[in-house]
């Protein structure tokens, strides 16, 4: 029959979507499991713990196995492109809302019903743990969430001392290490532009290849310069008598004005640099008003750095900042896409002055590579803490929700987050959790019943709502296409995807 054929296909899937969940789910908590990752002839192996790394490397030669382990993958991607962090919350979720709704495919039950239960209850669900959500406010608060997102205590030490250093307001981007072995941090002060002079004869320094000026006045163009104009001649006459250095910047600058410039500085002792506006087309016109946001009053700088295809502006005086931050912002929220979004995010930070890039390290391809996912998870956990505070971890700012005595769907996956890293540790949660008091949990680490709260185990809210809401969603859909086919709908694929 069609019906028992396409019940076959789902549950083929749903073996597939169970396969790798195990598989993620193994990972999760401090003593979860590495997973290795190879390729058919095992030349290539890769050491890891982070769930995203391992769910996309899952694959099955049975192609409807196939179909569920990549539904699950795919729920997990969505999940960490919102807020960074969250795969194997977002697997475990979702197999055991799955697991708990099988039984709606076989009998009668009014799909829709059940559907809108379970956004009844995930919505409730949010808005409790939002309402229990802590602010981040202290450099020690993002390092215990460093450390328990990326499972190391090294790493959690490293976010410390960035934030320590920079405050809360900090832009953070990864890159591999190609010097070091050991993994470090470098901090941006100032406004970093890649852009740098137009000739080398405006170098102030042959050892370091830069210019360097202090307390430049900043002349920003919207137009090429071919030449020199009188109105530029009698600027830079200005400013060489009030000996003060002369930044201009313009699109694009001729033969002329460049050779004018450069015999200025060479024969008449004139202080000035020549740089090309940084971007290409409307992206110059960007940068333009980012650039004069940055100035005083006076349109100067505290201190300027240029180097070949680079500068940066140094100044603590910017009475136009804030306005152009919170236009900046504005914008941000009326973005067309996560390009366009990431890019304002982006400059913003570059505005604020606060933008750090960390380096990883190690002593092989493959710790190395560890090290990164590990680094990249804690990234994602920071972020969503600053910007949407944090609860108690370990899954228990979930099971703190659980009610023993309800039989609905989304409650009964409330314990399954605390249960799994509990399993993972070879231990029997049921007994551990049964009488805990909220916000205590068992630390797998210690081998202690602590307060989470307390003991700096946390994790960021928005990573476990968008976890529950993705594994919600990735099931009702899941569910509602079997149901559909089961019901011998005309095609005989297993999914309306």
């Amino acid at each position: 029959m069609v019906t028992q054929e396409l019940t076959n296909n789902f549950e083929k899937s749903l073996d597939g979507l169970n396969l790798a969940a195990d598989v993620v789910k193994s990972t999760m908590g401090g003593r979860g499991k590495t997973v290795i990752i190879s390729d058919s002839d095992a030349k290539n192996l890769r050491f890891t713990k982070d769930g995203v790394s391992v769910a996309k490397k899952i694959s099955f030669e049975n192609p409807l196995k196939n179909i569920g382990a990549k539904i699950l993958v795919s729920a997990c991607e969505k999940t960490v492109d919102e807020v960074g962090d969250g795969t194997t919350a977002t697997a475990v979720l979702l197999q055991s809302l799955l697991q708990q709704s099988k039984r709606n495919i076989y009998d009668n039950t009014d799909i829709n019903k059940v559907f809108a239960e379970m956004d009844r209850e995930v919505k409730q669900t949010v808005a409790k743990l939002r309402e229990k959500s802590i602010e981040v406010t202290t450099p020690e608060q993002i390092r215990d969430i460093a450390k328990i997102s990326s499972n190391s205590e090294i790493i959690g030490e490293l976010f410390y001392e960035i934030y320590k250093e920079t405050g809360l307001d900090t832009l953070i981007k990864l890159e591999r290490s190609e010097e070091s072995e050991d993994t470090y941090f470098e901090v941006h002060k100032g406004l970093e532009f890649s852009s740098g002079y137009v000739h080398s004869s405006f170098m102030t320094d042959k050892h370091t290849e830069q210019a360097i000026y202090e307390y430049p006045s900043i002349l920003v163009s919207k137009t090429p310069i071919p030449d020199l104009s009188l109105e530029l001649q009698q600027f830079l006459s200005e400013a060489k008598e009030n000996l003060r250095p002369v930044v201009i910047i313009a699109p694009r600058f001729g033969d002329a004005a460049i050779r004018a410039l450069s015999m200025n500085k060479v024969n008449s002792g004139l202080q000035v640099v020549a740089i090309k506006t940084p971007g290409h087309g409307n992206s110059q016109l960007k940068n333009y008003d980012d650039i004069l946001a940055f100035l005083d009053e006076e349109n100067m700088v505290e201190k300027i750095i240029v180097g070949p295809n680079y500068f940066t502006l140094y100044n603590s005086d910017t009475p136009s900042l804030e306005d152009r931050i919170e236009q900046l912002n504005d914008l941000k929220n009326h973005a067309l896409d996560t390009f366009e979004s990431n890019d304002i995010i982006d400059r913003i930070y570059k505005l604020k002055g606060s933008s750090v890039i960390i380096y990883a390290g190690g002593v092989t391809s493959e710790a190395l590579n560890e090290e990164y996912d590990r680094i990249e998870d804690a990234i994602g956990a920071v972020n969503a803490a600053v910007d949407y505070g944090y609860v108690a971890g370990g899954g228990i700012a979930l099971y703190n929700l659980y009610n023993p005595e309800s039989t609905s769907i989304v409650n009964s996956v409330l314990k399954e987050n605390a249960y799994q890293i509990l399993k993972n540790a070879n231990l029997h949660p049921e007994s551990i959790l049964k009488n805990i008091e909220p916000n205590y949990g068992y630390n797998v680490k210690t081998n202690e019943i602590q307060n989470f709260l307390e003991e700096g185990v946390i994790d960021p809210t928005e990573v476990i709502i968008q976890s529950l809401i993705n594994a919600a969603a990735t099931c009702k859909l899941f569910i509602n296409s079997s149901f559909i086919l089961h019901n011998e709908y005309e095609t005989k694929s297993p999914f309306k995807i």
